[in-house]
């Protein structure tokens, strides 16, 4: 029994150990690699689906105070493709910028809560409303924003569509709502 538990032990260490050094050398390959060219991302990545799953597999989050030292810095796509991480707005803009260069309708979304503040790529197809959530897909079918947004986020009370400010590295708000609002004419002419 002894000799069992012995190789067991034994069998459970070198796993862990073969198990973390092939994490690091993952992660060493995504920090590692050179910038991808966006129209070859482009041009490999056609639905949402294949969008997500790329940044899922390129892209590490991180918040902005841990890289930059700041409380607020939204990355270029260009930036977020060279330093291969960033937070919540660094995917959504990165992934709307994508949507809309295939010619899916997107925009990036703030999400506020009493306790949360979150921003998503929301996009729409055959006249409903989807999300990329960070890495995730959101498949929700919802007919206008406050739909979507109570569909994935319950506890919301307010959403603004933003984007990336061009003379700064910050947010810039294009329309805000509420929670009882009715937001769908808000994404149509944002667009």
């Amino acid at each position: 029994m002894k000799k069992y538990i012995t190789t067991v032990w034994v069998f459970a260490a070198i796993l862990t150990y073969g198990f973390s050094v092939g994490i690091s050398k993952a992660d060493a390959q995504i920090f590692s690699r050179p910038p991808l060219e966006l129209s070859q991302i482009l041009t490999e990545n056609k639905t949402p689906e294949a969008i997500a799953r790329y940044m899922w597999r390129n892209f590490a989050y991180e918040t902005d105070q841990q890289q930059f030292g700041e409380a607020e810095y939204w990355q270029s796509t260009d930036e977020f493709l060279k330093n291969g991480r960033g937070d919540c707005e660094d995917f959504a803009l990165f992934a709307s910028e994508m949507l809309n260069k295939q010619g899916i309708k997107a925009l990036v979304l703030n999400i506020y809560g009493s306790r949360f503040a979150h921003t998503i790529c929301v996009f729409e197809e055959n006249g409903t409303y989807h999300a990329i959530d960070g890495t995730d897909i959101k498949r929700v079918g919802a007919k206008d924003l406050p739909a979507l947004i109570s569909e994935i986020y319950p506890q919301w009370n307010k959403g603004a569509i933003v984007t990336r400010a061009k003379d700064s590295q910050k947010g810039r708000i294009l329309k805000k709502f509420e929670k009882h609002a009715k937001a769908a004419r808000a994404f149509a002419s944002s667009l």
